[in-house]
C-alpha cells in the first residue's frame, strides 16, 4: 500500500506543478507560491532547479536513457546468441525501466522541452522555475533541439511500452492491493494527456493561461471518466487511488480557473486544501458504486470484450461456472474476436480448472504477431511460461514433442545416410576433389554427433520407446560399429506380470509393445490428416509407411460416422472445454482391408507451435474367440471384424449391409439388451441339426451425442462373461493404483539414466524364458548381419599418420603465430625510431629559445638606445624604460633556458658557443678592447651594463658610455652575428637530422622487407613439406573405405529401405574395382595453405609500404619546412628591428647624439645607410620563401588570415595581416632613409610605433606558426600511430579470427577422419596396433 499511495502522491504533485508558473499575475500570488513550491518538489526537475543543477538534470536523464538502450542491446544481443542473462542485469534493466516511465516520465518530458525551447531564441532566465537559473546553461544550439526531441521520443517509446507490457494481466481479488490489469490502453492515455500537458506548460501556458487551464480540465476529466467507466485495475483501491490522482487535477485546475477568474491566489490555495477529503471520499464512493453496477455476465454477452471483462471478473477469480464460463467466453469470442478473451480462458484453465494442457490450447493458437503490442507481449509471455510448464509436467505435450523430434531425428538419419553413401561413393572416385572430400567428412561428423545426441535425448525422455531404440540401436550396430552398446539398446522393456500393472500401462501415455500412436492435424488446411504416427499403428491398419503419407482420420473411421466427421473436429478445436476427448474409451477403427478391430482408445487435444492437435493411442483388444460388428438398433450390419462371418458360420469375407436376421433367423434383435448376454442355437439347414451355440452380447458406447451400437459374439460363454467383467474394471482404475504404476514407470526411468551414464545395460529384463530365448535369437542375427568380417580399430599406420598429420598442423600453427609476431614487431620496432626522431625534429626547443633570445637582444640595442636619446634630449622616456625592463627579464629567462637546452642541440657543431668562449666582444675599458666568451657569458654582460645604464639614469648621472658601449656593439656586432650564425647552422643541422631520418627510413624499409620475405621462404618451404603426411591420411582414408565399400554400401542401403523407405538405387558400382592399378591420392595442400597465409605478408608488405612511402613522407616534407618557416619569421622580426636603428642612425648622421659622434675612437658597426639597405633587401627576399607551398601548408587558416589577409582591432598598415604590414614598413623605411632629407622626430616616432605594433604582433604569428606547425605534424605523426596500431590489430585479428581457427579447423577435421575410420569396417588383413599406448593415443585422437 505504501508503494502505491508514495507513486500516486508523486504523479499527483508532478501534474498539479503545471498548473501554475512563477510569473502569475494574480493578486497575492507572492504570498501562496512558497506552499505551491513546496508541492512542486516531488517533480525531479523542479528540485533539480531549486538546486540550481538543472543542466546536471538533463545529463543525468540522458545517461539514463542511454542506460536503458544499451541494456536493451545486451539483452537482445544474449538472446540472440541463446544465452540466459544474468539475474542482477534483469534486476538492473528493470528497476531503471520502471523509474523512468513511472517517476522520471513527467520531469524528463518537460526538461527536454525546455531544452529545446532554451537552444534557440534570446531567453535571460528560464521562465519555468523560481529563481534566476540562466537560460544560457540550457542553451546547446541547434544539436540541443535536435538531440532533446530525440530524447524526449525515446522516454516516450520506453514509457509506451512499459506501459503496454509491465503489468500483469491474472485476475486477482478486487481486495487485493495488487496491480494487476485487463489492458494498459487508460495507462497509456494518461501518458499522452502527460505529455501534451508538459509540452502545452513550456510553449503555451504563459501566453494563453486561461485556454490552457480549460484544456486541463478537460483532458482529465476525460481520464476520470475513462478509469470509472472501464475500471482496469482488478483492485478497488488501485482503481481508487487513479481515479483520485486524475479527479484531483481536474479540480484543482477549476480552482486555479475561478481564482484567476476573480484575480486572487487565496481561492486555489484554500479550496485545494479544504476539499482533499471531499475529493477523497467521493472518489472512494465512486469506484465502489461502479464495482457494485457491474452487469452479470447474461447482460454483457453481445458487448465488446473490454465490457463483458468486467462481468465476468468474480467468476475468473473463483472458478463459480467451472467450464460453462469457458463457453461463454467462447460465444463472446465469436462475435468479438479479441486476444485477451482468449488469455483469460488460459489463466482460468490453468489457475481455477488445473488444466494447463486447455490454457495452452486456448492460446496456441492466438498470434502475436503485428502492432497490438497492448496484447502481443502477454500472449508471448504467456506462451513461452505455459509451452515450459507443459514440456515438464504434462505427459501428453511430453508424448507430442517426443513425435515431433522424433520425426525431425528420422529426418536427420535418413540425411545421414544418404550423405553416408555419397561419401563412399565420392572417395573412390578417379580423381575426388580435396574440397569436397573434407565437406563430407566434416557433414558426417557433425550429424553423427548431432545423431547420437537427438537419439539419447529422446530415449531419456522416453525409456520405453521401442521404435526410438530399435532405429538408434541398429544405428549403432550396423553404421556406428558400436555393436555391444546397439544390442543393449536393442533390449526390450521389462515384462509386466502384474495384471494390474499391465491395466495401468494401457492407461497412460506411454509405450507398450503393442500400443498404437498417431496424431491427427488440427490445421484448417490439413484437418484431419495424420502428421505423426508409430509403426504399430501402421501395422495395426495394415499399410505400408509410403501410403501412410497423406492418409486422412476418415480412412479408419467406420463408414457410418464418416459424414461431417471433419466439421465436428473444428466445432470441438473452436469450442472445447476439456483437452480429453477419449480416457480408455472401448471403439474400433477400420483396417486397410475395411475390417474392425476392436480397441481401447485414448485421445486429447495438444497445443503446439500455432496449431492444435489430437493426440491418440490405441490399445489393440486380443481375443481368439470373440468378434464384433457395429449394427443399428433393428439389426442392419455396417462393419464388422474379421472373423465375424465364420463366427457365424459363413466362409465369406464380408456380410456387411445385411439384417442379422437374414444370416440367423433364430435371433431376435428385441430380446438383445444392452450387457446382457443372449444365447443362440446356431442351426444347420442342411443337417437338421443344431451346429453351435452362440453367445451375443450388445454394447452401446456414447460418443457425444452419438450411440454406437457394438454386437460381440462368441462360442465361449466363459470369454464372453470373462469380457463383461474385464471390460469394466478396464475402465474404472483406481487412482492409488495409477500412483502406484507412476512410482514404478518413475524408478524404472531412473534406472535408465543410470545404465545410459555408466554405458551399461538399458534394461534388466526379466521376463519370461520364452522372451529371453526370442531376445538372444534377434541379438544373434543382429550380429551375423552386422560388420561380422569386419575390424574397427585404428592400425599402427593410421594411428602415426593421425598423431604425424596432427603435429604438423600444430606446428603450422605455431610458425605462423611466430611470423605474425615477427611482423608486429618490426612494424613497432621502426615506429618507435621513427616517433622518436620525429618528435626530437618536430620539438625545435632549442631553436625556438634560441631565436627568442637574439630577438632580445636586438630589441635590447633599440630600446636603451631609444631610452639614451629621451634621457639626452630631456624627453620621455619612461615607456622605453618599461620595455627595457621587460626585456631584461626575457633576457634572463633565456640565459636560464641555455643549459638545460643544450643536450637537445649538442650534436650540432654551433652548440659549442654556449660551454666553449668562441664569440668574440667589446668592452671599452681606456680603449676598446676585443675579449671572448660563451654566449650564457655575454648575455650576463649585457644584463648587467643594462641595470648599471638604468641605475645611472634615475641618478641623473650620465656616465655610462662603457655600458652603452657595450651593448651597442655587442647587440649590433660580432657577438650579435655569431648568435645568428648559431641559428643558422642550427637550422642546417635540423635539416640534415631530417634527411639523414630519411635516408635511415629507407634502410629500416628494406630490412623489414627482408624480414617479411624470409617470413614467408621460411613458412612456404615448410608448408611445402607437409603434403607428405597429409597425403598418406588420405591414402588411409581410401584404402579403408576401399576394403569395406561393399558391405557399408550394403548395410546404409538396407537402412535406408527398411527404416526411411527408400528404394533402393542400382549404382555402377565397378569403378572402384580397379582402384589398386590406380595412382595415391596427391592433393596440394601446401598450395592451398600458402594462398591463405599469404594475405598475412601481403598484408605485412602493404602496411610496411603504406606507413613509410605516404604517412611518413607527409611528415618528412613538413619536417624540412617546419625550420624553415620558423626561423623566417624570426629573422623578419630581427631585421626589422636593425633597421629601426640603422635609420635611427642615419638621421642622427654627425650629430653628438650619433654614435659615431659618441664613440669616435671605435666603429665596428657597418655604415647605417649600408647596413639598412642590406636588412631591407633580406626582408624582401624572406617573402618568396614564405610563398612556398610547402610553407603554406603548415599554417592553420588562422595564421594563414592573420599573415595574407586581415587582423582586426590593431593599425590600418597591418590590417591586412603582417606580410602586407611588413611591406608598408619596409617602404617607409626606404623612404626615410634614402630621400636625401633630414625628417623629423614625430616622424621617427611614428615609424618606431608601427615597428614596435608589427613586432609585438610578429611575436603571437612566431608563436602559432610555432604551435600550428608542430600540431600538423604531431597530427601526422599520430595517423601514423594510429594506423600502426590498426595495422597490428588487423593482423593480430586475422591470426585470431582467420587463421587460427582455419587451422584448427584443419586438426579437427583429422580428428573428424578418425572418427570415420572409425565406422568403416577394414575387411582385409592389417596389422592392429600393438600396445595399450597406441591405443590409448588412438582414442585421445
Amino acid at each position: 500500500m505504501f508503494k502505491i499511495l508514495t507513486l500516486n502522491y508523486i504523479i499527483l504533485a508532478q501534474n498539479i506543478q503545471l498548473l501554475w508558473n512563477p510569473e502569475l499575475t494574480i493578486n497575492s500570488w507572492d504570498k501562496y507560491s512558497k506552499f505551491w513550491e513546496i508541492i512542486r518538489i516531488p517533480s525531479f526537475d523542479a528540485a533539480a532547479a531549486k538546486f540550481n543543477v538543472l543542466p546536471q538534470f538533463f545529463y543525468v536523464l540522458v545517461a539514463d536513457l542511454g542506460i536503458i538502450l544499451a541494456l536493451i542491446i545486451s539483452l537482445c544481443i544474449l538472446r540472440f546468441i541463446k544465452r540466459k542473462p544474468p539475474v542482477i542485469v534483469l534486476a538492473i534493466a528493470r528497476f531503471i525501466w520502471t523509474v523512468t516511465s513511472e517517476i522520471v516520465f513527467i520531469p524528463a518530458i518537460i526538461c527536454f522541452m525546455i531544452v529545446f525551447k532554451y537552444s534557440s531564441g534570446n531567453y535571460v532566465y528560464v521562465q519555468e522555475y523560481v529563481g534566476e537559473i540562466i537560460a544560457e546553461n540550457m542553451n546547446f544550439g541547434s544539436s540541443g533541439k535536435i538531440l532533446s526531441a530525440f530524447l524526449c521520443f525515446l522516454v516516450i517509446v520506453y514509457t509506451f511500452v512499459y506501459e503496454s507490457c509491465a503489468f500483469d494481466i491474472k485476475v486477482e481479488n478486487e481486495k487485493s492491493l495488487n496491480d494487476s490489469r485487463l489492458h494498459g490502453k487508460v495507462n497509456i492515455s494518461i501518458r499522452i494527456i502527460s505529455m501534451l500537458n508538459c509540452i502545452l506548460y513550456v510553449f503555451f501556458q504563459k501566453t494563453n493561461y486561461e485556454v490552457y487551464l480549460i484544456l486541463f480540465i478537460v483532458l482529465h476529466g476525460l481520464l476520470s471518466f475513462g478509469m470509472v467507466y472501464y475500471i482496469p485495475y482488478y483492485s478497488i483501491f488501485v482503481n481508487f487511488m487513479q481515479f483520485f490522482v486524475q479527479f484531483n487535477c481536474s479540480c484543482t485546475a477549476i480552482f486555479f480557473l475561478i481564482g484567476d477568474f476573480l484575480n486572487t491566489a487565496q481561492i486555489p490555495f484554500i479550496t485545494t486544501i479544504i476539499f482533499q477529503p471531499i475529493l477523497l471520499i467521493l472518489s472512494y464512493e465512486t469506484v465502489l458504486y461502479r464495482f457494485s453496477h457491474i452487469p452479470e455476465p447474461c447482460e454483457s454477452f453481445g458487448k465488446p470484450f473490454e465490457i463483458y471483462a468486467l462481468s465476468i471478473r468474480k467468476y475468473l477469480g473463483n472458478g463459480e461456472l467451472k467450464e460453462g464460463l469457458i463457453k461463454s467466453m467462447n460465444n463472446n469470442y465469436k462475435a468479438y474476436p479479441n486476444k485477451l478473451n482468449r488469455l483469460l480462458q488460459t489463466y482460468y484453465c490453468i489457475d481455477e480448472l488445473k488444466n494447463p494442457i486447455l490454457g495452452l490450447n486456448k492460446i496456441i493458437t492466438t498470434s502475436h504477431g503485428g502492432l497490438d503490442i497492448f496484447s502481443n507481449f502477454q500472449v508471448y509471455k504467456c506462451k513461452s511460461a505455459l509451452k515450459t510448464y507443459c514440456s515438464e509436467n504434462c505427459e501428453g505435450f511430453k508424448l507430442y514433442k517426443y513425435f515431433v523430434d522424433f520425426a525431425l531425428t528420422k529426418e536427420k538419419d535418413h540425411f545421414f545416410c544418404n550423405l553416408y553413401s555419397n561419401f563412399l561413393s565420392k572417395m573412390l572416385e578417379k580423381s575426388p576433389e580435396l574440397k569436397k572430400l573434407k565437406f563430407f567428412v566434416k557433414e558426417l561428423a557433425q550429424n553423427m554427433k548431432k545423431l547420437k545426441t537427438n537419439y539419447e535425448e529422446l530415449i531419456t525422455s522416453f525409456p520405453s520407446a521401442f521404435e526410438t531404440k530399435e532405429m538408434y540401436g541398429s544405428l549403432l550396430i550396423h553404421i556406428f560399429c558400436e555393436v555391444e552398446i546397439g544390442h543393449k539398446y536393442m533390449s526390450k522393456m521389462p515384462g509386466s506380470d502384474n495384471l494390474h500393472m499391465k491395466i495401468m500401462l494401457k492407461n497412460n501415455f506411454n509405450f507398450t509393445s503393442d500400443r498404437c500412436f498417431f496424431v491427427v492435424s488440427g490445421k484448417e488446411l490439413t484437418l484431419g490428416k495424420i502428421i505423426y504416427y508409430n509403426k504399430n499403428f501402421i501395422n495395426l491398419i495394415g499399410i505400408s509407411d509410403e501410403t501412410i503419407h497423406g492418409f486422412y482420420l476418415d480412412e479408419i473411421i467406420p463408414p457410418l460416422f464418416r459424414d461431417g466427421h471433419n466439421k465436428h473436429l473444428k466445432n470441438f478445436l473452436e469450442n472445447h472445454t476439456n483437452n480429453i476427448i477419449f480416457h480408455t474409451y472401448s471403439l474400433c477403427i477400420l483396417d486397410a482391408s475395411g475390417y474392425l478391430v476392436e480397441c481401447i482408445i485414448s485421445s486429447e487435444t495438444i497445443g503446439y507451435k500455432s496449431s492444435v492437435d489430437f493426440i491418440c493411442t490405441i490399445d489393440p483388444v486380443k481375443s481368439k474367440d470373440k468378434e464384433m460388428a457395429i449394427i443399428t438398433p433393428n439389426g442392419y450390419i455396417w462393419s464388422h471384424t474379421k472373423g465375424f462371418p465364420l463366427m457365424l458360420g459363413f466362409e465369406v469375407d464380408f456380410v456387411e449391409h445385411k439384417f442379422l436376421n437374414s444370416l440367423i433367423p433364430d435371433i431376435d434383435i428385441e430380446n438383445l439388451k444392452p450387457n446382457q448376454l443372449v444365447k443362440v442355437l446356431i442351426r444347420d439347414i442342411e443337417k437338421k441339426k443344431f451346429k453351435k451355440c452362440l453367445n451375443f452380447l450388445l454394447k452401446i458406447e456414447k460418443v457425444g451425442k452419438v450411440s454406437i451400437y457394438f454386437l460381440y459374439v462368441s462360442a465361449d460363454e466363459a470369454e464372453m462373461r470373462r469380457f463383461m467383467t474385464d471390460r469394466n474394471e478396464d475402465l474404472n482404475i483406481d487412482p492409488n493404483k495409477s500412483k502406484i504404476f507412476a512410482s514404478y514407470m518413475q524408478s524404472n526411468f531412473e534406472e535408465f539414466k543410470t545404465n545410459v551414464v555408466k554405458k551399461v545395460a538399458i534394461f534388466d529384463e526379466r521376463g519370461s524364458r520364452a522372451d529371453i530365448d526370442k531376445d538372444n535369437e534377434m541379438n544373434e542375427k543382429s550380429k551375423i548381419s552386422s560388420h561380422s568380417s569386419s575390424v574397427t580399430f585404428l592400425t599402427f599406420r593410421e594411428s602415426l599418420s593421425l598423431n604425424k598429420a596432427i603435429r604438423v598442423l600444430n606446428i603450422t600453427k605455431l610458425v605462423l603465430l611466430i611470423s605474425t609476431i615477427v611482423i608486429i614487431a618490426s612494424n613497432i620496432a621502426i615506429l618507435s625510431y621513427i616517433s622518436k626522431e620525429v618528435n626530437h625534429s618536430n620539438s625545435l626547443q632549442a631553436f625556438n629559445h634560441l631565436s627568442s633570445l637574439a630577438y632580445a637582444v636586438s630589441q635590447m640595442a633599440l630600446y636603451m638606445r631609444m631610452v639614451d636619446l629621451g634621457y639626452q634630449n630631456s624627453l620621455d622616456y619612461q615607456s622605453d624604460l618599461n620595455r627595457t625592463l621587460n626585456n631584461l627579464e626575457l633576457l634572463k629567462t633565456y640565459q636560464n633556458l641555455l643549459f638545460s637546452d643544450y643536450d637537445s642541440w649538442s650534436y650540432c657543431k654551433s652548440s659549442k658557443i654556449i660551454k666553449k668562449s668562441v664569440i668574440p666582444y667589446w668592452v671599452l675599458e681606456n680603449k676598446p678592447t676585443l675579449k671572448t666568451g660563451t654566449l650564457h657569458e655575454i648575455i650576463g654582460l649585457l644584463i648587467q651594463n643594462a641595470y648599471e645604464i638604468i641605475a645611472k639614469i634615475e641618478k641623473n648621472d650620465n656616465s655610462y658610455d662603457d655600458n652603452l658601449f657595450f651593448i651597442i656593439f655587442n647587440s649590433l656586432g660580432s657577438s650579435f652575428q655569431q648568435t645568428n650564425l648559431a641559428l643558422k647552422n642550427l637550422v642546417t643541422c635540423e635539416l640534415n637530422r631530417v634527411d639523414k631520418l630519411s635516408t635511415i627510413k629507407n634502410y629500416l624499409l628494406i630490412i623489414a622487407i627482408v624480414i617479411l620475405a624470409a617470413s614467408a621462404l621460411f613458412m612456404v618451404f615448410y608448408l611445402l613439406s607437409i603434403d607428405k603426411f597429409l597425403n598418406i591420411l588420405w591414402e588411409y582414408v581410401r584404402k579403408r573405405v576401399h576394403s569395406g565399400y561393399f558391405e557399408v554400401k550394403h548395410l546404409v542401403l538396407e537402412r535406408l529401405t527398411q527404416y526411411h523407405n527408400e528404394i533402393e538405387n542400382t549404382e555402377n558400382e565397378s569403378e572402384h574395382v580397379d582402384y589398386k592399378s590406380k595412382k595415391e591420392l596427391k592433393f596440394w595442400h601446401s598450395f592451398m595453405y600458402i594462398s591463405r597465409f599469404s594475405l598475412l605478408f601481403f598484408f605485412g608488405g602493404l602496411f610496411f609500404g603504406v606507413s613509410i612511402l605516404v604517412f611518413y613522407e607527409n611528415i618528412h616534407g613538413y619536417l624540412i619546412y617546419r625550420p624553415t618557416l620558423v626561423y623566417t619569421l624570426m629573422r623578419r622580426r630581427i631585421e626589422m628591428t636593425e633597421i629601426c636603428i640603422y635609420t635611427l642612425e642615419y638621421e642622427l648622421g654627425n650629430s653628438t647624439l650619433s654614435i659615431k659622434s659618441r664613440f669616435p675612437m671605435f666603429n665596428d658597426l657597418k655604415e647605417p645607410k649600408q647596413a639598412a639597405e642590406n636588412a631591407l633587401d633580406s626582408i624582401v627576399t624572406t617573402r618568396k620563401v614564405l610563398r612556398e607551398k610547402g610553407i603554406i601548408k603548415l599554417m592553420s587558416p588562422e595564421l594563414f588570415t592573420k599573415i595574407y589577409e586581415r587582423i582586426s582591432g590593431v593599425s590600418t598598415f597591418i590590417s591586412l595581416g603582417t606580410f602586407r604590414g611588413l611591406a608598408f614598413l619596409v617602404q617607409e623605411a626606404r623612404y626615410i632613409v634614402f630621400n636625401n632629407m633630414s625628417d623629423s622626430l614625430e616622424t621617427l616616432k611614428i615609424f618606431f610605433s608601427h615597428v614596435l605594433e608589427y613586432n609585438s604582433l610578429s611575436v603571437t604569428v612566431s608563436l602559432s606558426a610555432n604551435s600550428d606547425s608542430k600540431e600538423i605534424i604531431e597530427k601526422q605523426l599520430s595517423k601514423l600511430i594510429y594506423f600502426n596500431g590498426f595495422c597490428c590489430f588487423f593482423l593480430c585479428m586475422i591470426y585470431l579470427l582467420y587463421f587460427y581457427p582455419f587451422l584448427c579447423g584443419e586438426i579437427d577435421l583429422v580428428h573428424k577422419i578418425t572418427k570415420i575410420l572409425m565406422i568403416i569396417p577394414q575387411t582385409i588383413e592389417v596389422k592392429p596396433m600393438k600396445s595399450r599406448n597406441e591405443s590409448t593415443k588412438a582414442n585421445k585422437i
